[in-house]
């Protein structure tokens, strides 16, 4: 969709116009609902979610001043809705760091090789990464998820999941070295 069009629909929603909310739900449903899935695991609970954080976005839509950022603000809104979700649900742990001299300091680049599929890999490999992902602890999928799928970067991160830069980092290492033990499982 070209920006303009955006833009007016955005306008019309800030005036409270339901067919513009739906034509912004009909653009952006979609793409949240797989980042509210990819995060959750659960179908039903990805569309609430999905459908919570659009009620949310339309009530606080006249706090948006870039139109252009519009799909970023509503991604975060579904990510930290799909977050809360899992902390409120105990399905999501932070790890105390009591032991770090056992933290790789150096990313493996086994793993990353994992992620990066190219035109000559099948569809059956990113299917294996993203059925082994759901074999994580949640946590670790989350990680691996905002970092690799969402592509935050680790401060965007550690501000979504409110931890430390090194409970950031170590969680990542620890959950890609998790992913990697997993694939070689299957």
């Amino acid at each position: 969709m070209q920006t303009e069009n955006l833009n007016l629909l955005i306008k019309a929603c800030q005036s409270n116009n339901a067919k513009a909310q739906m034509a912004i739900y009909n653009l952006f449903s979609v793409a949240m609902y797989n980042t509210a899935f990819r995060i959750i695991g659960e179908q039903t609970q990805a569309e609430e979610i999905m459908h919570d954080s659009f009620l949310k976005a339309f009530e606080k839509i006249q706090t948006i001043q870039n139109h252009e950022s519009f799909a970023g603000w509503l991604k975060r809104i579904v990510i930290n809705k799909s977050i809360n979700h899992l902390k409120k649900n105990k399905k999501y742990q932070t790890e105390e760091l009591s032991d770090t001299k056992n933290t790789p300091i150096y990313i493996e680049k086994e793993i990353e090789s994992l992620f990066e599929i190219n035109e000559s890999e099948t569809k059956t490999k990113t299917a294996k990464i993203l059925q082994t992902l759901n074999l994580l602890k949640s946590n670790y999928k989350t990680i691996l998820t905002l970092y690799y799928i969402e592509g935050f970067d680790l401060e965007e991160i550690e501000s979504i999941l409110q931890i430390s830069n090194q409970n950031c980092r170590t969680m990542l290492t620890r959950a890609k070295q998790s992913l990697k033990i997993k694939m070689t499982e299957i």
